[in-house]
């Protein structure tokens, strides 16, 4: 909707498009945040490690809860290129990271 659009409307229809406006402003920034945070594959690993020790859990007990084989989780761990991309997913899923591709 325009700027001159905005003269035409209620009071109640002002206030609704205002606060679509900033949900849909909010969100923006919640992505800007979260990207921010993002970190590259090579360091996916150590950010892994980081969350499971948090969460207080050994790499057995995270290869439990992930369904993936504990030499999986040390990998992850050590970066090693070779890990598939689907079980760092599962890892991360258990963790309750978000894995972005772009």
């Amino acid at each position: 909707m325009g700027k001159q659009d905005l003269t035409q409307l209620s009071t109640a229809e002002l206030f609704a498009e205002l606060q679509e406006r900033l949900e849909s402003a909010q969100e923006e920034l919640s992505l800007i945040q979260t990207r921010s945070e993002a970190v590259s594959i090579q360091k996916a690993g150590q950010l892994i490690r980081k969350k499971r020790l948090q969460h207080d859990a050994n790499q057995q007990e995270l290869a439990d809860m992930s369904e993936v084989s504990y030499s999986t989780i040390s990998k992850i761990e050590a970066n090693n290129p070779k890990v598939l991309l689907e079980n760092i997913l599962k890892v991360a899923g258990v963790l309750g990271l978000e894995i972005w591709i772009s």
